[in-house]
Order: C-alpha cells, then sequence, then structure tokens
C-alpha cells in the first residue's frame, strides 16, 4: 500500500489550509497530523479518504488516482474514522463492530449475507486488546464518550484496510486507554503479511512524539512541513507552528514538549 499526495491544495472559503503539499505515505508509518484548531487537519483526513475533493493536486493510492476508485472498492482499501459517532438507534457493542465487516460481505440476489468466516479469531483479538469484552451486548446508546471512541476503532480495525485514516482517536479517551488504543495500532503496523499504513490528526504532541515514524504539522499561515517526526518535531517548527512558545526536554528514551 502506498498513498502518495502531489501539490495537494486544500481551502476552506477564502481561507487557504495549504499549497502544494506532497507526501508519501508507505505501508508500516504511522503519520501523526498536527496543529492548531482549525488549521485543516480534519479536512486533509476528509480528503485523503475520498469524501472532499482537492482545490488543486493529485492524490494517488496504489497507483490509481483516488477519485477513479469504485466506492465498494474504496471501502476495502481505505477506512476512516471520524472525530464523532452519531448514533441515532441501538445497537449492540457487537453489532456495531461487526460493521466493520461491511465492505467484505458477499452479495447474493437481493440480501446481505453476513459470514464472519476466518474473522472470527481476529473479533476475538481486538475485543480483548482495547478491553471491550464486558461490553459487548451493551447498547451502544449506553456508553460513555471513550467507550464509544473505543467501539469505533475497534470497527475500523475489524474493516481491515491497508491504509486506516483516523480524525482524533484519542481525544475523549482516559491517558491509560489513549497508551492502549496507540500501542493497538502501533501492533497493527507491525503484523506479518498484512501490511498497513495509518494517519491520524492528535492534539497530544508528547503522544505523536511518543508514537510516530513521521508527522505533518500545520501552521495557521498555509504552512505544512512533512517528514520523518524526529526532523519534524523540533521546538522551533512546534513553536512557529502553534504561535507559543516550546520547550523541548528529554527523559529516558523519549522527548517531551511543553508550552514556555
Amino acid at each position: 500500500m502506498r498513498l502518495a499526495v502531489e501539490m495537494l491544495g486544500l481551502a476552506v472559503g477564502a481561507r487557504r489550509l495549504c499549497s502544494a503539499l506532497s507526501f508519501c505515505v508507505e505501508a508500516g508509518e504511522l503519520w501523526c497530523i498536527l496543529g492548531r484548531n482549525g488549521a485543516g487537519k480534519t479536512t486533509l483526513l476528509r480528503t485523503l479518504a475520498g469524501l472532499s475533493p482537492p482545490e488543486a493536486g493529485r492524490i494517488v493510492l496504489d497507483g490509481r488516482e483516488l477519485s477513479g476508485w469504485p466506492r465498494a472498492e474504496l471501502a476495502r482499501a481505505r477506512g476512516f474514522l471520524p472525530q464523532s459517532q452519531g448514533d441515532a438507534f441501538s445497537a449492540s457493542v457487537l453489532e456495531t463492530v461487526l460493521t466493520g465487516r461491511h465492505p467484505h460481505q458477499p452479495r447474493l440476489a437481493d440480501q446481505w449475507r453476513f459470514d464472519l468466516g476466518g474473522t472470527a479469531a481476529g473479533l476475538r483479538e481486538i475485543l480483548g486488546r482495547l478491553g471491550l469484552e464486558p461490553l459487548l451486548h451493551r447498547d451502544i446508546l449506553s456508553l460513555s464518550s471513550g467507550e464509544r471512541q473505543r467501539v469505533a476503532i475497534a470497527a475500523l480495525l475489524m474493516q481491515d484496510a491497508p491504509l486506516m485514516l483516523l480524525d482524533e482517536p484519542t481525544s475523549s479517551l482516559d491517558f491509560d486507554k489513549q497508551l492502549m488504543v496507540m500501542r493497538v495500532l502501533e501492533e497493527r503496523l507491525a503484523e506479518a503479511g498484512k501490511p498497513c499504513a495509518l494517519l491520524m490528526s492528535v492534539h497530544d504532541i508528547n503522544l505523536a512524539a511518543r508514537f510516530a515514524s513521521h508527522v505533518l504539522l500545520f501552521s495557521n499561515d498555509g504552512l505544512v512541513l512533512a517528514g520523518p517526526a524526529g526532523e519534524v518535531l523540533t521546538a522551533a517548527n512546534l513553536s512557529a507552528a502553534y504561535e507559543h512558545p516550546v520547550a523541548e526536554f528529554e527523559a529516558g528514551e523519549h522527548r517531551w514538549f511543553s508550552p514556555k
């Protein structure tokens, strides 16, 4: 799986979010998207998911223009997790997680035939990793925002797409659950025989510093820095992007950033 973004231009109304943005995402990479509120993180993810057209430039997934992918085929190639889940009707946690398998189910005549098949073991593993087994038969309308977010992440993992786009997946989680989710995503990247790549927006700079292989850093002036995390995540770059002085510290094997 390879995602190539070439000379991408994004705008909201008269406001330009980025111009001539180019970067490539390869299998095994975890890209974190950072920047202030309104800088363009969600717009970029929606555009990469094929839900919004770019103002300029090309998005190429596995050698094909994103706009040329049939919708059903694209649903098997990329998964998208929005910031929030709008639940209008009751459903169990199990039923909701299994919706991630929908793009993979064959259609016979006028009926959908759902066959879990060989994914049963994967389902149990995902539920266990995300601590969802005790909630299996709970109604999603009764869940806390953090519990509901873990259910959404489980459904995304069940989709088993080689490209996963996540919009603030850790925003409603306690710090221990944030680490749990990041480790689960990291383990998914390392699974043998199932190459995939992740792009996710986050607000926690230190979470990105700990887990990201690459970073996209948005500034409010339309400038976007893209590259390896060690090169992009510097006190100077973060200070400029967030328009506030940022200090860098080292603790053990990790780097940490804090506003001054």
